[in-house]
């Protein structure tokens, strides 16, 4: 039996999704950043954050959803990956719910995601999730777009 785990809900755009909290660093308010010429489209930029530089994601453009302009509710939930410093931007961070990972769907995304962001689905109190991963997402990416 698989061990219960707590997961973070969050909005992007108009999609919820669920995060395992144990990789989350940190939640912080959305601060606009600077951006990086040649980044991959879905880098929004870098920020400077305490003495560190923080690549900022931008999740509705992982999942190709349109922009949304910045608003109160956003923010950047932040990673520690290979020894560097990512953020999350979200539209929105809501409750944290507590379950075991078997109950999530894992059928394959319907969304061209080559680097293994979306996990699954599930479904709780009639509302359907998708389950991300940043980190594997992150590691992916890193390592598929290596300079050899």
């Amino acid at each position: 039996m698989s061990q219960t785990k707590q997961w973070l809900t969050i909005q992007i755009g108009e999609v919820w999704c669920l995060h395992e909290t144990s990789v989350i660093r940190e939640i912080l308010d959305f601060i606009a950043p600077v951006g990086v010429a040649g980044a991959p489209e879905f880098v929004s930029g870098i920020i400077n954050y305490r003495s560190e530089i923080l690549t900022l994601i931008d999740a509705s453009s992982i999942l190709h959803l349109n922009y949304t302009n910045p608003t109160q509710d956003q923010k950047i939930i932040t990673y520690e990956i290979n020894h560097g410093i990512y953020g999350l931007k979200v539209d929105g961070v809501g409750e944290i719910l507590n379950f075991t990972e078997d109950v999530i769907d894992q059928s394959e995304s319907p969304l061209d995601d080559p680097y293994s962001l979306i996990t699954g689905s599930v479904e709780i109190n009639d509302e359907i999730f998708c389950a991300i991963d940043i980190p594997t997402f992150i590691h992916n990416f890193l390592s598929l777009n290596k300079a050899d």
